[in-house]
């Protein structure tokens, strides 16, 4: 017999001893001695009844689960709100991010990869936990043809933390708003061409490193409850993200210029998600 099943024997054993106790309770009196100890036997197992009925309905679940937790999944559709340096065919030190990279172009996911886990502590205040995920395509000027080109595409993402605040009402609608930070590791997805430049046969080879970057974000939404435990979440959210970078260039294996710079990776998200609700 496993584990288990003792709280359940348990269970039952002391429902069949109340069971019982007042049906003896019930019983026709025999004299009034007998009386008096059937009704002090019957208030007594209706008493530690109350009691144990009250210790088994008010669980863990209930108490710090049921209508505190929430888990869902939500996309981000992004809009960078400093994306161009002003400086178009310029280079390192003209006021372009780094090198001839002048511009962003943010990349769009919206598939839903986005997880996050909220708690609330009582009706207004609670915290959620989530993972975001950030991208941008480099923009730079090639000085050979005179166009636009990319060398690589930015990517951060990492956990955030967002203190919330809601407002419960007698609808199906929730708004709320939060602030929070998050922190965020950095990549740089670089572009073939532009790791091993074939304007010098091979010979040149580009690195860059993009720093962790901390940032803040400020959010408001609204969750429309469609059914019992499961709801729409809807909301605007502005991030505020600049990675610094640093640029290596290698020629016949040999170091000959470092440079740095930064990346403004400050956008606004309108974020569409589900989820449900304990």
């Amino acid at each position: 017999m496993g584990r288990g099943s003792i709280p359940i024997l348990l269970a039952l054993a002391t429902t069949l001893l109340f069971t019982v106790a007042t049906y003896a309770a019930d019983q026709p009196k025999q004299s009034a001695c007998s009386g008096a100890i059937k009704k002090r036997t019957t208030e007594i197992a209706i008493d530690e009844k109350t009691e144990v009925t009250g210790n088994t309905t008010i669980t863990f679940y209930d108490k710090y689960i049921k209508d505190h937790l929430q888990v869902g999944v939500r996309s981000a559709l992004r809009r960078l709100t400093d994306d161009d340096s002003g400086y178009r065919g310029g280079v390192y030190g003209s006021g372009t991010y780094l090198g001839t990279i002048y511009a962003l172009d943010e990349k769009q996911n919206i598939t839903p990869l986005l997880f996050n886990i909220s708690y609330y502590f009582n009706e207004y205040i609670g915290f959620e936990l989530a993972y975001d995920r950030i991208e941008a395509e480099t923009v730079a000027f090639n000085t050979s043809t005179q166009q636009d080109k990319t060398d690589g595409d930015i990517i951060i993402s990492g956990p955030t933390l967002t203190l919330l605040a809601q407002y419960g009402n007698s609808t199906s609608f929730t708004p709320y708003a939060g602030v929070g930070i998050g922190y965020y590791s950095s990549t740089f997805d670089a572009d073939p061409e532009w790791t091993y430049s074939s304007e010098y046969n091979g010979a040149a080879y580009n690195h860059m490193d993009i720093n962790s970057v901390t940032g803040w974000h400020l959010t408001v939404g609204t969750k429309w409850l469609f059914s019992k435990n499961w709801a729409l979440d809807l909301s605007v959210q502005y991030v505020q993200a600049d990675a610094d970078a640093t640029y290596t260039g290698y020629l016949n294996d040999e170091k000959y210029t470092t440079q740095t710079g930064h990346y403004p990776m400050d956008n606004v998200a309108l974020r569409l998600g589900i989820t449900y609700q304990f």
